[in-house]
């Protein structure tokens, strides 16, 4: 007869197992993004899913919104900290303040970042790129869309 695993291989041999019951179960975000201390814990999120492939359901008052698009992609910036206090109504902005950069590739001529009733929404399945950077006080993270 053979003898018991060693305790600190269960845990081990327990994530196995269920990670091989649900290989498509992506992580999960779901809450209204804005900037500075109102993001939800989106950055803090995205940064330990670098790979992964993650659901989103994300909401960005437009009063929150800082971003635009492009002809290939879309893009919004998150800003975590600045240097100085901000003026009442000042809205955070480089290069007094930091965050991070997300781009949205387009699929197919389509945006999967959407204006809907006075807010901006991203909802869907995305692989998480590499963080990258700073440059000029923004990180970057690209978030393509799978299906």
């Amino acid at each position: 007869m053979g003898h018991p695993p060693p305790v600190r291989l269960i845990p081990l041999i327990a994530f196995l197992l269920l990670s091989a019951c649900s290989p498509n179960k992506a992580h999960e975000f779901k809450g209204t993004v804005g900037q500075l201390d109102l993001d939800s814990g989106f950055s803090d999120f995205l940064e330990h899913q670098e790979g992964s492939v993650v659901e989103l359901d994300v909401v960005i008052p437009k009063s929150e919104f800082q971003g635009g698009t492009e002809k290939d992609f879309d893009f919004f910036d998150v800003f975590d900290t600045c240097d100085e206090v901000l003026k009442e109504g000042e809205t955070p902005s480089v290069p007094r303040c930091q965050g991070t950069e997300y781009n949205v590739p387009k699929v197919q001529g389509r945006s999967a970042l959407t204006q809907e009733r006075g807010s901006y929404h991203l909802r869907g399945r995305f692989l998480v790129s590499k963080r990258t950077g700073p440059l000029q006080g923004l990180f970057s993270i690209q978030l393509q869309p799978v299906e």
